[in-house]
């Protein structure tokens, strides 16, 4: 992998990430099936300490750049739009 700038997506690693989350959301992946998919791809380069850090910086620009911004802690997903709408998070009345 190589770099050649100072930008975020100035790295191989990082602009692979962002075109691939672009592609998936394209095919009508949410951002979340998106995030937890390229995870799962990458799981051998999480386990890198230095490329890990490009992963997470370009995953998170990307979500950021696209207003699609998603929490990953451990295994677990949330979504930016529920977490601002709390009313999504109550259960519903049944």
């Amino acid at each position: 992998m190589g770099t050649w700038g100072t930008s975020i997506f100035s790295d191989d690693l990082a602009a692979d990430i962002r075109n691939e989350f672009r592609i998936k959301i394209g095919f009508g992946k949410s951002p979340i099936e998106a995030s937890k998919e390229l995870i799962d791809e990458y799981k051998d380069t999480l386990n890198d300490s230095e490329e890990s850090s490009i992963f997470w910086i370009a995953l998170s620009a990307v979500q950021w750049l696209n207003e699609v911004l998603c929490f990953v802690s451990s295994s677990v997903v949330a979504d930016s739009f529920v977490l601002r709408n709390h009313q999504l998070l109550k259960p519903t009345n049944r």
